[in-house]
């Protein structure tokens, strides 16, 4: 299922979900007191019933749909039970030709030359439809998806390059609205280049968060749930290499993982000189993190390595670094593109902590002192550790022991995002200090709530709402 679903633009979540579904889908309202009918033409207009699947319990639906517009590379039907005006539509199909499908396709690729355009149109559907996905008014829903069993023959098949987009309660003809298309559409096209086996989740996803700022610009949605941390999950670890582990099933904080993928692949970009890495990425051979290492051995010029596994170390922590540092210059910052905020722990004495694969955690020195290698020893295989000293604008980097400085990043350097678990030293300060939230470098502490509050729906990937309807309580740290 989670192969077959592509993950959904995600704004900040509510502490408590209260969801009665185990799976989501994207969702857009319809315009109420817009009669879903064409302006009078004297032809009758093209009904077609598609298979849909219901997300709330995975059958597949029949539902009639309504041909509203068609564009150059597009055709848009709307569900019978859906208000929505021609002239709605025709704006719709006219966004997805101008902008949607160039600037998607002219980074990622056109699909339909990889021989998925198996109605053989040259043009995709998209399908507006109140997914039912079991949202009630409130809590996560999902904005939209794509469904790789329609590329294909079998009895729930629509045989059509298609995507699912939901209209209940996000507006259509809205720029979150066509920033969802560009998400799926690069699903789509993943999809298509490999074959029919996309990439990695959170490559995929990675790439589809790029998608949505290559339509619409900087999606600050994304970074301001980074800088909130509202589940405070991201402090104790959580971001995108794995997706459907701990923070997920126990925890229930996906939107943490879209919008550390954002950032990550914001980075690459940055450092690179422009979206072409996204192209190299995406269409790499490579269906793991090898794509990303490769591509960045070319488009970075910072990057000296020239082993995979330490490419990907490299990386990995120099974005963990960049977004406490914020350096003007260099890997350590996003070259006053985005302005990131972490949090640090502090303990009474040296602290134990179980870190997946990607996961990283900062950890505030005492002045006084340092961590030796005998500290760390028991430490797993891939674990590494940084000293980080200095002013924020010249971070200055420890990488081998004794580690010293005001903070200590521990984390997970291991590539394989199935990996185990392995135990990584945290590190201990002055009890003086609050925990967490101790400034460290200007403007590096965050709090653990916003001030301004959360909405009370947001989208959410129909692969990732599952997670949240048993989410409860949780450790301080695993």
């Amino acid at each position: 299922m989670k192969n077959s679903f592509g993950g959904i633009r995600g704004i900040p979540a509510l502490p408590k979900l209260g969801l009665r579904t185990s799976l989501a889908a994207a969702v857009f309202v319809f315009l109420s007191g817009c009669p879903m009918t064409p302006q009078s033409t004297g032809e009758l207009p093209e009904i077609r019933i598609f298979k849909v699947q219901r997300i709330d319990n995975n059958v597949y639906e029949s539902v009639t749909a309504l041909k509203l517009a068609e564009g150059t590379r597009c055709i848009v039907f709307v569900a019978e039970d859906g208000q929505m005006s021609q002239a709605t539509a025709r704006s719709i199909a006219a966004e997805y030709d101008a902008r949607v499908y160039p600037r998607i396709t002219g980074v990622f690729g056109d699909y339909t030359a990889k021989g998925y355009d198996v109605d053989n149109n040259g043009k995709i559907i998209l399908l507006l439809v109140d997914i039912k996905d079991g949202y009630t008014g409130e809590g996560g829903y999902v904005a939209g998806y794509f469904d790789r069993n329609h590329l294909h023959d079998g009895p729930s098949s629509n045989r059509a390059d298609m995507l699912f987009i939901d209209i209940n309660p996000q507006v259509p003809d809205s720029p979150g609205f066509y920033a969802n298309i560009a998400h799926e559409l690069q699903h789509l096209i993943n999809y298509a280049v490999h074959d029919g086996e996309s990439q990695e989740l959170w490559l995929n996803e990675g790439l589809s968060s790029a998608a949505e700022y290559l339509y619409g610009g900087p999606q600050q949605d994304r970074i301001k749930y980074f800088k909130q941390d509202p589940l405070g999950t991201i402090v104790r670890g959580n971001n995108f290499f794995v997706w459907d582990g701990y923070w997920e099933k126990d925890e229930g904080d996906s939107l943490a993982n879209y919008a550390t993928a954002y950032l990550f692949f914001q980075w690459l970009r940055i450092h690179a000189g422009g979206p072409g890495i996204y192209s190299a990425i995406g269409n790499s051979s490579m269906r793991d993190y090898q794509a990303v290492t490769q591509a960045a051995k070319s488009w970075i010029p910072d990057i000296t390595e020239t082993d995979d596994s330490e490419i990907w170390n490299r990386l990995l922590s120099s974005w963990m670094i960049a977004n406490l540092a914020n350096a003007p210059e260099g890997l350590y910052g996003y070259k006053g593109e985005i302005s990131t905020t972490v949090r640090s722990f502090t303990y009474e004495n040296i602290h134990p902590v179980q870190f997946f694969p990607g996961e990283g955690i900062y950890s505030l020195f005492n002045n006084n002192k340092t961590l030796s290698e005998s500290d760390i020893m028991g430490s797993g295989p891939h674990i590494r550790y940084v000293g980080i000293g200095g002013a924020a604008e010249n971070p200055k980097i420890i990488e081998i022991a004794p580690y010293t400085g005001k903070v200590l990043l521990t984390y997970n350097a291991n590539p394989v995002c199935v990996g185990d678990s392995e135990t990584g030293i945290l590190m201990t300060y002055s009890p003086a200090l609050s925990s967490p939230g101790s400034t460290v470098f200007p403007g590096a502490s965050r709090s653990a709530l916003p001030s301004g509050g959360l909405p009370l729906s947001y989208p959410i990937g129909a692969g990732d709402l599952r997670f949240r309807a048993s989410a409860g309580g949780a450790e301080p740290l695993r």
